[in-house]
């Protein structure tokens, strides 16, 4: 049985400017709960890390891409984040 697949693209501090958070964008941004497989791309010109639900992928290499297989056992909304950069990039993908 194959998992659902969801694309996650880290898009870091516009510019650089580390004033202006950047985003995580979730494609779909809903899904069933269950076990989802994310398939990272870093579309940033820094390496990050991406976590959700307690789960974290290694660093991930400018235009590099990762995978990370997360369990979801309870509806809710998660927040994907990039924890290296503080909490200022972040997305949020609802699970049902």
């Amino acid at each position: 049985m194959s998992r659902p697949v969801v694309k996650a693209t880290i898009n870091g501090h516009p510019n650089g400017a580390v004033v202006i958070n950047g985003v995580i964008h979730f494609s779909p941004q809903r899904v069933r709960r269950g076990t989802i497989l994310f398939k990272v791309r870093n579309a940033d010109t820094d390496a990050h890390v991406f976590a959700i639900n307690g789960v974290e992928s290694h660093w991930i290499a400018p235009s590099h891409t990762a995978t990370v297989t997360v369990r979801f056992m309870r509806p809710g909304r998660y927040v994907g984040s990039a924890p290296d950069a503080d909490g200022a990039i972040s997305g949020l993908l609802t699970v049902t």
